[in-house]
């Protein structure tokens, strides 16, 4: 009897042990997750009825390449990263599309999306830096956004582009947005490796 009362009590005692660590399981995941959806900013833009349109050309071009629906928050963050590699923005202001003409509503017209402060800071970047190449002391973001998707779009017209940029061109981009994922003392490690590397594949 009185075994049996032990290892009730084991049992118990394991049970209420799991609940608890159950409980405090899900609440440190709804508090990380509260933390990440604090922690996004919502991104707003009026945009011209030309950048709309090649929002929605470049919309389609990315969910035909990869077969899946792509929101206005991932079209912006793709064409970032897709318009990392262009050097002549020249050739991306003067460039004229025939894009297909249609109906648009008022919701078009306005960007509203949750974005990570990074991807904000991004935005805000060439903000500052296209003035320079269409004689204005400033850019608003409507600007900005058509000036990131008219790059995605002529990446996307141009895919030879990429074939003129030199290696160590392309290791200085690389570098850069690998130093942000290392630590401050092991940057120099870093620097040597790579610079190691780029020997070598010139090398070939």
């Amino acid at each position: 009897m009185f075994e049996f009362i032990y290892c009730k009590k084991i049992f118990l005692t394991v049970i209420f042990t799991s609940v608890v660590h159950f409980v405090i399981y899900n609440v440190h995941v709804i508090i990380t997750l509260y933390k990440e959806e604090f922690e996004m900013n919502y991104f707003q833009a009026r945009i011209s009825a030309e950048t709309a349109l090649y929002f929605r050309e470049l919309k389609t071009i990315y969910e035909k390449e990869d077969n899946i629906s792509y929101t206005q928050a991932q079209v912006i963050v793709k064409a970032l990263d897709d318009i990392s590699s262009i050097q002549d923005w020249d050739k991306v202001i003067l460039a004229n599309y025939n894009l297909p003409k249609i109906k648009l509503d008022e919701k078009d017209l306005r960007i509203r999306i949750q974005i990570n402060p990074d991807i904000e800071e991004m935005i805000k970047n060439y903000k500052s830096f296209f003035p320079q190449f269409v004689g204005t002391r400033s850019v608003t973001l409507g600007v900005t956004l058509k000036y990131i998707l008219k790059g995605a779009i002529f990446n996307f017209k141009n895919p030879n582009l990429d074939e003129n940029i030199s290696i160590d061109t392309l290791f200085e981009k690389y570098e850069l947005r690998i130093q942000k994922l290392v630590a401050e003392v092991n940057l120099d490690d870093l620097h040597n490796v790579l610079l190691q590397f780029k020997r070598e594949i010139k090398k070939c």
